[in-house]
Protein backbone atom coordinates (compact mmCIF):
# COMPACT_ATOMS: atom_id res chain seq x y z
CA UNK A 1 0.00 0.00 0.00
CA UNK A 2 0.97 3.66 -0.29
CA UNK A 3 1.50 6.04 2.62
CA UNK A 4 -2.10 7.20 2.23
CA UNK A 5 -3.44 3.65 2.23
CA UNK A 6 -4.11 3.20 -1.51
CA UNK A 7 -3.51 -0.15 -3.20
CA UNK A 8 -3.77 1.15 -6.79
CA UNK A 9 -4.14 4.36 -8.78
CA UNK A 10 -7.63 3.33 -9.87
CA UNK A 11 -9.85 0.30 -9.42
CA UNK A 12 -9.16 -2.63 -11.72
CA UNK A 13 -5.87 -1.20 -13.02
CA UNK A 14 -2.63 -2.93 -11.94
CA UNK A 15 -0.01 -0.58 -10.51
CA UNK A 16 3.21 -1.64 -8.88
CA UNK A 17 3.57 0.00 -5.49
CA UNK A 18 6.20 -2.00 -3.60
CA UNK A 19 9.88 -2.16 -4.44
CA UNK A 20 12.03 -5.01 -5.72
CA UNK A 21 12.78 -6.38 -2.26
CA UNK A 22 9.10 -6.63 -1.36
CA UNK A 23 8.36 -8.23 -4.72
CA UNK A 24 10.99 -10.87 -3.97
CA UNK A 25 9.30 -11.48 -0.62
CA UNK A 26 5.99 -12.05 -2.40
CA UNK A 27 7.58 -14.68 -4.64
CA UNK A 28 9.30 -16.30 -1.65
CA UNK A 29 5.90 -16.62 -0.04
CA UNK A 30 4.47 -18.16 -3.18
CA UNK A 31 7.25 -20.73 -3.16
CA UNK A 32 6.53 -21.65 0.47
CA UNK A 33 2.81 -22.27 0.06
CA UNK A 34 1.00 -25.16 -1.58
CA UNK A 35 -1.73 -22.96 -3.05
CA UNK A 36 -2.36 -19.31 -3.90
CA UNK A 37 -5.91 -17.91 -3.78
CA UNK A 38 -7.42 -14.93 -5.62
CA UNK A 39 -10.89 -13.73 -6.54
CA UNK A 40 -12.11 -13.78 -10.13
CA UNK A 41 -11.95 -9.98 -10.26
CA UNK A 42 -8.18 -10.23 -10.02
CA UNK A 43 -8.11 -12.71 -12.90
CA UNK A 44 -10.34 -10.55 -15.10
CA UNK A 45 -8.40 -7.35 -14.43
CA UNK A 46 -4.79 -8.60 -14.36
CA UNK A 47 -4.73 -12.07 -15.97
CA UNK A 48 -1.97 -13.04 -13.49
CA UNK A 49 0.21 -16.12 -13.74
CA UNK A 50 0.45 -16.52 -9.94
CA UNK A 51 3.78 -18.28 -10.33
CA UNK A 52 7.07 -18.02 -8.47
CA UNK A 53 9.56 -16.50 -10.88
CA UNK A 54 12.04 -14.82 -8.53
CA UNK A 55 12.70 -17.14 -5.59
CA UNK A 56 14.04 -20.65 -5.12
CA UNK A 57 11.33 -23.27 -5.16
CA UNK A 58 8.23 -24.20 -7.10
CA UNK A 59 4.97 -22.42 -7.83
CA UNK A 60 1.77 -22.91 -5.80
CA UNK A 61 -1.45 -24.37 -7.16
CA UNK A 62 -3.84 -21.59 -8.25
CA UNK A 63 -7.21 -21.36 -6.48
CA UNK A 64 -9.84 -18.95 -7.82
CA UNK A 65 -13.07 -17.85 -6.13
CA UNK A 66 -15.40 -17.55 -9.11
CA UNK A 67 -19.03 -17.91 -8.06
CA UNK A 68 -20.49 -17.58 -11.58
CA UNK A 69 -17.56 -19.06 -13.55
CA UNK A 70 -16.68 -15.83 -15.32
CA UNK A 71 -13.00 -16.71 -15.68
CA UNK A 72 -11.99 -17.00 -19.36
CA UNK A 73 -10.57 -20.29 -20.58
CA UNK A 74 -7.57 -18.32 -21.88
CA UNK A 75 -6.51 -17.22 -18.37
CA UNK A 76 -2.76 -17.54 -17.97
CA UNK A 77 -2.98 -19.25 -14.58
CA UNK A 78 -4.52 -22.28 -16.35
CA UNK A 79 -1.22 -22.97 -18.09
CA UNK A 80 0.47 -25.31 -18.01
CA UNK A 81 -2.40 -27.73 -17.47
CA UNK A 82 -0.27 -29.61 -14.92
CA UNK A 83 -0.91 -26.76 -12.44
CA UNK A 84 -4.48 -28.13 -12.16
CA UNK A 85 -6.02 -24.79 -11.19
CA UNK A 86 -8.85 -25.17 -8.68
CA UNK A 87 -11.87 -22.99 -9.47
CA UNK A 88 -14.43 -22.70 -6.67
CA UNK A 89 -17.94 -21.70 -7.75
CA UNK A 90 -21.33 -21.36 -6.11
CA UNK A 91 -23.08 -24.73 -6.41
CA UNK A 92 -26.16 -22.98 -7.81
CA UNK A 93 -24.17 -21.91 -10.88
CA UNK A 94 -24.04 -25.50 -12.11
CA UNK A 95 -27.85 -25.81 -12.05
CA UNK A 96 -28.30 -23.82 -15.26
CA UNK A 97 -27.27 -25.08 -18.73
CA UNK A 98 -25.21 -21.90 -19.21
CA UNK A 99 -23.32 -22.53 -15.98
CA UNK A 100 -22.59 -26.14 -16.87
CA UNK A 101 -21.39 -25.03 -20.31
CA UNK A 102 -18.97 -22.51 -18.76
CA UNK A 103 -17.73 -25.21 -16.39
CA UNK A 104 -17.11 -27.64 -19.25
CA UNK A 105 -15.14 -25.01 -21.15
CA UNK A 106 -12.90 -24.33 -18.15
CA UNK A 107 -12.36 -28.05 -17.56
CA UNK A 108 -11.30 -28.43 -21.18
CA UNK A 109 -8.82 -25.59 -20.61
CA UNK A 110 -7.26 -27.40 -17.63
CA UNK A 111 -9.26 -26.25 -14.59
CA UNK A 112 -10.79 -28.38 -11.86
CA UNK A 113 -14.26 -27.05 -10.97
CA UNK A 114 -15.39 -27.44 -7.37
CA UNK A 115 -18.93 -26.35 -6.38
CA UNK A 116 -19.21 -24.79 -2.92
CA UNK A 117 -22.33 -24.88 -0.76
CA UNK A 118 -23.55 -21.42 0.25
CA UNK A 119 -23.51 -22.40 3.92
CA UNK A 120 -27.02 -21.19 4.63
CA UNK A 121 -25.78 -17.67 5.23
CA UNK A 122 -22.75 -18.51 7.37
CA UNK A 123 -19.21 -17.73 6.33
CA UNK A 124 -19.92 -14.55 4.41
CA UNK A 125 -18.83 -14.32 0.83
CA UNK A 126 -16.54 -11.47 -0.29
CA UNK A 127 -19.46 -9.94 -2.17
CA UNK A 128 -21.92 -9.69 0.67
CA UNK A 129 -23.82 -12.84 -0.25
CA UNK A 130 -23.33 -13.04 -4.02
CA UNK A 131 -19.93 -14.74 -4.10
CA UNK A 132 -18.33 -17.99 -2.96
CA UNK A 133 -18.84 -18.77 0.71
CA UNK A 134 -15.39 -18.44 2.33
CA UNK A 135 -15.83 -21.12 4.98
CA UNK A 136 -17.08 -23.56 2.36
CA UNK A 137 -14.19 -22.60 0.11
CA UNK A 138 -11.64 -23.48 2.78
CA UNK A 139 -13.30 -26.85 3.34
CA UNK A 140 -13.12 -27.50 -0.42
CA UNK A 141 -9.45 -26.51 -0.53
CA UNK A 142 -8.62 -28.80 2.40
CA UNK A 143 -10.43 -31.69 0.69
CA UNK A 144 -7.76 -31.53 -2.02
CA UNK A 145 -5.02 -32.13 0.54
CA UNK A 146 -3.83 -28.52 0.46
CA UNK A 147 -2.33 -27.53 3.83
CA UNK A 148 -1.14 -23.98 3.22
CA UNK A 149 -2.77 -21.17 1.26
CA UNK A 150 -1.51 -17.71 0.40
CA UNK A 151 -4.43 -15.32 -0.18
CA UNK A 152 -3.20 -12.70 -2.65
CA UNK A 153 -6.30 -10.67 -3.44
CA UNK A 154 -8.37 -8.79 -4.23
CA UNK A 155 -9.31 -6.35 -1.52
CA UNK A 156 -12.81 -7.71 -0.85
CA UNK A 157 -11.52 -11.27 -0.49
CA UNK A 158 -8.80 -10.11 1.90
CA UNK A 159 -11.31 -8.09 3.91
CA UNK A 160 -13.55 -11.13 4.30
CA UNK A 161 -10.70 -13.31 5.56
CA UNK A 162 -9.69 -10.63 8.07
CA UNK A 163 -13.23 -9.92 9.26
CA UNK A 164 -13.66 -13.61 10.07
CA UNK A 165 -10.09 -13.92 11.44
CA UNK A 166 -9.44 -16.73 8.94
CA UNK A 167 -5.70 -16.23 8.82
CA UNK A 168 -2.66 -17.42 10.73
CA UNK A 169 -0.12 -14.70 9.98
CA UNK A 170 -0.09 -11.37 8.26
CA UNK A 171 2.11 -8.52 7.25
CA UNK A 172 1.56 -4.89 6.33
CA UNK A 173 3.80 -3.46 3.62
CA UNK A 174 3.93 0.31 3.17
CA UNK A 175 5.76 1.95 0.28
CA UNK A 176 6.94 5.61 0.30
CA UNK A 177 4.31 6.79 -2.19
CA UNK A 178 1.23 9.02 -2.06
CA UNK A 179 -1.35 7.98 -4.66
CA UNK A 180 -4.34 10.13 -3.75
CA UNK A 181 -7.88 8.91 -4.41
CA UNK A 182 -7.17 5.33 -5.45
CA UNK A 183 -8.97 2.27 -4.01
CA UNK A 184 -8.19 1.38 -0.41
CA UNK A 185 -8.04 -1.93 1.37
CA UNK A 186 -11.55 -2.75 2.60
CA UNK A 187 -13.22 -1.09 -0.38
CA UNK A 188 -15.61 -3.25 -2.42
CA UNK A 189 -16.52 -2.59 -6.01
CA UNK A 190 -19.47 -3.99 -7.91
CA UNK A 191 -17.55 -7.23 -8.45
CA UNK A 192 -16.75 -7.54 -4.77
CA UNK A 193 -13.18 -8.36 -5.76
CA UNK A 194 -11.11 -5.39 -6.94
CA UNK A 195 -7.78 -6.25 -8.48
CA UNK A 196 -4.72 -6.07 -6.21
CA UNK A 197 -1.77 -4.03 -7.41
CA UNK A 198 1.66 -5.62 -7.30
CA UNK A 199 2.73 -5.64 -3.68
CA UNK A 200 -0.83 -5.05 -2.45
CA UNK A 201 -2.56 -6.83 0.47
CA UNK A 202 -2.04 -10.57 0.82
CA UNK A 203 -2.99 -13.14 3.46
CA UNK A 204 -1.83 -16.58 4.41
CA UNK A 205 -3.83 -19.48 5.81
CA UNK A 206 -1.17 -22.06 6.54
CA UNK A 207 -0.14 -25.21 8.31
CA UNK A 208 2.03 -24.78 11.36
CA UNK A 209 5.41 -26.48 10.78
CA UNK A 210 7.71 -26.12 13.75
CA UNK A 211 10.85 -25.54 11.66
CA UNK A 212 9.78 -22.32 9.93
CA UNK A 213 12.75 -19.97 10.08
CA UNK A 214 10.50 -17.05 9.16
CA UNK A 215 6.71 -16.94 9.47
CA UNK A 216 4.63 -17.09 6.29
CA UNK A 217 3.64 -13.49 5.68
CA UNK A 218 1.24 -11.40 3.76
CA UNK A 219 1.77 -7.82 2.61
CA UNK A 220 -1.47 -6.04 3.48
CA UNK A 221 -2.83 -2.55 3.97
CA UNK A 222 -3.11 -0.17 6.90
CA UNK A 223 -6.10 1.66 5.43
CA UNK A 224 -8.55 -0.30 7.54
CA UNK A 225 -11.48 2.10 8.09
CA UNK A 226 -13.96 0.31 5.76
CA UNK A 227 -12.95 -3.03 7.26
CA UNK A 228 -13.09 -1.83 10.86
CA UNK A 229 -16.57 -0.38 10.39
CA UNK A 230 -17.87 -3.88 9.56
CA UNK A 231 -16.12 -5.76 12.38
CA UNK A 232 -18.34 -7.26 15.07
CA UNK A 233 -15.39 -7.79 17.41
CA UNK A 234 -11.69 -6.84 17.43
CA UNK A 235 -9.19 -8.96 15.52
CA UNK A 236 -6.09 -9.19 17.70
CA UNK A 237 -2.64 -9.31 16.09
CA UNK A 238 0.28 -10.46 18.22
CA UNK A 239 4.05 -11.03 17.98
CA UNK A 240 4.43 -7.90 15.87
CA UNK A 241 7.82 -7.27 14.23
CA UNK A 242 8.89 -4.44 11.91
CA UNK A 243 11.43 -4.80 9.11
CA UNK A 244 12.63 -2.51 6.34
CA UNK A 245 12.86 -4.04 2.86
CA UNK A 246 14.51 -1.55 0.54
CA UNK A 247 12.37 1.58 0.77
CA UNK A 248 9.34 -0.31 2.09
CA UNK A 249 8.41 -0.80 5.73
CA UNK A 250 6.94 -4.19 6.57
CA UNK A 251 4.98 -5.21 9.65
CA UNK A 252 4.76 -8.91 10.47
CA UNK A 253 2.24 -10.34 12.92
CA UNK A 254 0.19 -13.37 13.90
CA UNK A 255 -3.45 -13.86 14.70
CA UNK A 256 -4.04 -14.29 18.42
CA UNK A 257 -5.30 -17.87 17.95
CA UNK A 258 -2.22 -18.87 15.94
CA UNK A 259 0.14 -17.20 18.42
CA UNK A 260 -1.50 -19.17 21.23
CA UNK A 261 -1.16 -22.44 19.29
CA UNK A 262 2.56 -21.81 18.76
CA UNK A 263 3.31 -21.43 22.48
Amino acid sequence: QSLDGCIALRRGTPYRISGDESMLLTHELRARHEAILVGVGTVLADDPQLTNRLATGGSPRPVVLDSRLRMPRTARLLQPRSRNALVLCDERTLVSPEGRQRAEALVEAGAHIEPVHDGGGSGASPTGGTGVNISGALVAVASHGIRSVMVEGGAAVLSTFLRQALFDELCVTTAPLILGAGPHFGDTGDTGDPSPASGSPQLTECARPADEARPPLLPTSASLRPLCQSLTQPVAVQDVVYEQLGSDMVLFGRSSSYAAACV
